[in-house]
């Protein structure tokens, strides 16, 4: 399918899971670290997801993909606070 003489999902290739959380280069708070990992295990996850779509029935993908998409959004969330604080 094309949008405006691209492909659909074109901009979205550019983008990344979990963008808008950069990792803080002075990590002074020690209770970032494990969120931090988390975020980045759950990342791992949801490009492994990706990669198995074509064996998942659309059901099963969708399910999987939108419970991991809305964990790393709550754990995106906590990491921009923590850092708010911090």
């Amino acid at each position: 399918m094309l949008t405006a003489g691209r492909p659909l999902g074109a901009r979205a290739v550019t983008l990344h899971v979990g963008a808008g959380v950069a990792q803080p280069s002075g990590l002074t708070d020690p209770l970032l670290g494990p969120i931090l990992t988390r975020r980045a295990a759950l990342v791992e996850k949801v490009e492994d997801i990706k990669l198995r779509k074509a064996t998942l029935t659309s059901e099963r993908y969708m399910a999987k993909f939108e419970r991991l998409i809305v964990e790393l959004a709550q754990v995106s969330r906590k990491i921009r606070r923590r850092m708010a604080v911090s």
